[in-house]
C-alpha cells in the first residue's frame, strides 16, 4: 500500500479548491477529511505490518509525523485567513436558535457522529457569533475544562476512536459485549476516557479481569455489557463519573469493579481523582484453589499503578472494598488493606473487634467444657487478653486482628459443627465438617463469614495516611 502517493495526493487536491475559491472553512473541512483518511491509511499499514511480524516501521513513523505536522501548519494558516476574512466582511446571517439545536442534537447523538461535529468546528472558524454559540452550547453541557478539550480535534479524534472500539470490542474477545450502543454520547465517551483510559488501556484491564484466562471453557453472560455508566455530570466544571466494569460467566462465576472520577477543589482549584472498588469477586466453587484471585489482582494493582505513572495529574488514589462473603474478611487483611477511615469510624471498628472476639469466645466456651490443659488454657487467656488490648488499641490494623492466636491454640470443627481444639478433636474419631475441613486459629475465624464485614483500602500514592505501607504488604502477598 502506497503512503507516499496518497500523502502527496493533498496538495493537488488543495490547489484544486483553491482555484475555486473555497472559503478557509471549507478548505479546513476538506483538510480535515483528508487528514482522517490518511490516518485511516496509516493505522490499516500498520496492522498489515504488525500481522507479518513488524513491530518497528520507522519510515512510517516519519510520514505519519510530517502529515501530522504540516496538516497542523495547514490548519493554523486556515484559521488566521478565517479571522482576516471575518474581520473584513460581516458575518452571514443565521439563525442562532436553530444553530445552537444543532450542536446539542451533534452533542446528544448515541452513536457521535464526529463528522458533524468537526463540520461545527469548521464553521466556527470564520464566523463568531456561530463560534460563541458553539461554545455556549458545549459549555452547558459539558463545562468549560472538557469544552475545550472538546474544540481541540487531536481529543476529538481520540473520542472517535475509542468510539470505534466500544463498537467493535477487544480482537480476541469477540463473543465478550463491551458496551452499550444506546450510550455512546459525547458525555459517556469523555467519561469513559477520562476514567478508564485509551482503547489499549480498556483492553488491559477487561483482560486483567477475565478467568478465560485460566479457564477457556467458562462462556460469557452477554445481558448486560462490561462497561456500564451509572452517570456522567460536569456541574462542577470537572468529570464526576461512575464506571462500573463486569464480567459475568454462565457458571454464576462474576468480578465487578467499580471505578470514580471524581472533582477535588483544593486552594480554589479544581482537579480530579480516581478511585477503585473492588466490589465482587466471586468464583464458582469448583474453581477454587487455583490461583485466580491472586492473579486478578496482581494484574490489577498493575495496572491501576500503571495508570498513575502516566497520569499523575489524576492518579488512582486508592483501592477500596467490603471485606465479606465467607473468606474474605480475613483474606484481606492478610493481603493488607487497612481500614477504610472514609467508611469506618473509630466507634465501628472497635464495634467490629468486639464482635470478632464474642465470635471467639464461643469457640473458647466450648473447649474450655470439655476440658483443657494447662498449656491450652494459657494460650486461650493470653489470646482473650490480645482482643482486649485491640479493644483499647486505636491503631490496631487488620493485620494485627488476624494474627491474633496464629501461633495456638488452633481449633477444629466436627461434622456436627461442635468446637475442639486440635487435641480435643483428636482424642476420638470425628469427621471434620466441610466449611472447615482443617484447622484454624482464632484471629482467622473471627474475621470469617459473610454476616461479618468490615471495610477496608489500600492506598496507591505513597503521600496517604498509609504511607506506602499497606501497598508493600499487598505487593509482596501477590508477588
Amino acid at each position: 500500500m502506497n503512503v507516499e502517493s496518497q500523502s502527496q495526493e493533498a496538495p493537488r487536491r488543495r490547489e484544486s479548491s483553491a482555484s475555486e475559491q473555497a472559503t478557509p472553512s471549507q478548505l479546513s473541512k476538506r483538510a480535515a477529511d483528508e487528514m482522517r483518511s490518511l490516518r485511516e491509511l496509516f493505522a490499516k499499514s500498520e496492522a498489515e505490518l504488525a500481522s507479518s511480524g513488524v513491530t518497528a516501521h520507522p519510515e512510517l513513523d516519519a510520514l505519519k509525523q510530517e502529515a501530522e505536522a504540516a496538516h497542523q501548519e495547514l490548519e493554523a494558516a486556515l484559521a488566521e485567513a478565517g479571522a482576516e476574512q471575518e474581520a473584513g466582511a460581516d458575518a452571514e446571517p443565521f439563525d442562532e436558535g436553530e444553530q445552537y439545536g444543532r450542536v446539542m442534537d451533534a452533542l446528544s447523538a448515541s452513536p457521535v457522529n464526529f463528522s458533524d461535529l468537526e463540520t461545527l468546528r469548521v464553521e466556527a472558524i470564520g464566523h463568531s457569533e456561530k463560534a460563541r454559540v458553539m461554545k455556549e452550547a458545549f459549555e452547558n453541557k459539558l463545562g468549560s475544562r472538557y469544552t475545550e478539550k472538546l474544540l481541540n480535534p487531536e481529543y476529538a479524534r481520540e473520542l472517535e476512536r475509542l468510539q470505534t472500539f466500544l463498537e467493535n470490542g477487544i480482537d480476541d474477545m469477540e463473543d465478550l459485549k463491551l458496551f452499550d450502543a444506546y450510550d455512546l454520547t459525547t458525555e459517556n465517551l469523555i467519561a469513559v476516557h477520562e476514567t478508564l483510559g485509551t482503547p489499549e488501556d480498556i483492553a488491559r484491564i477487561v483482560k486483567a479481569l477475565d478467568l478465560k484466562r485460566e479457564l477457556p471453557e467458562l462462556t460469557y453472560q452477554n445481558n448486560q455489557p462490561v462497561i456500564q455508566l451509572a452517570g456522567a455530570k460536569f456541574e462542577s466544571g470537572e468529570l464526576d463519573a461512575d464506571i462500573t466494569l463486569a464480567n459475568w460467566y454462565d457458571d454464576g462465576s462474576h468480578i465487578v469493579r467499580g471505578f470514580t472520577h471524581k472533582p477535588v477543589e483544593q486552594d480554589g482549584t479544581m482537579s480530579a481523582v480516581r478511585s477503585v472498588k473492588h466490589d465482587v469477586f466471586n468464583i464458582s466453587p469448583e474453581h477454587h484453589n487455583r490461583g485466580l484471585a491472586k492473579r486478578v489482582l496482581h494484574d490489577s494493582l498493575e495496572w491501576y499503578l500503571q495508570q498513575n505513572e502516566r497520569h499523575p495529574d489524576k492518579p488512582i488514589a486508592d483501592i477500596k472494598l467490603e471485606a465479606n462473603i465467607d473468606v474474605g474478611g480475613y483474606a484481606w487483611a492478610s493481603y493488607g488493606f487497612g481500614w477504610d477511615k472514609e467508611s469506618m469510624t473509630s466507634e465501628t471498628i472497635k464495634e467490629y473487634i468486639q464482635s470478632t472476639k464474642e465470635r471467639v469466645e464461643t469457640i473458647v466456651s466450648h473447649v474450655r467444657d470439655l476440658g483443657l490443659i494447662e498449656e491450652e488454657e494459657r494460650a486461650i487467656t493470653d489470646l482473650l487478653s490480645a482482643y482486649d488490648q485491640a479493644l483499647e488499641n486505636p491503631d490496631i490494623t487488620p493485620q494485627e486482628l488476624a494474627l491474633i492466636g496464629k501461633n495456638g491454640p488452633q481449633f477444629r470443627q466436627d461434622a456436627s459443627r461442635n468446637w475442639y481444639t486440635e487435641r480435643q478433636f483428636a482424642l476420638e474419631e470425628r469427621e471434620a465438617s466441610e466449611e472447615f475441613p482443617t484447622a484454624v486459629h482464632a484471629g482467622k475465624y473471627g474475621m470469617l463469614g459473610k454476616d461479618h464485614r468490615w471495610h477496608g483500602t489500600v492506598e496507591l500514592t505513597a503521600n496517604g495516611k498509609q504511607s506506602g505501607k499497606n501497598l508493600a504488604l499487598l505487593q509482596k502477598r501477590i508477588s
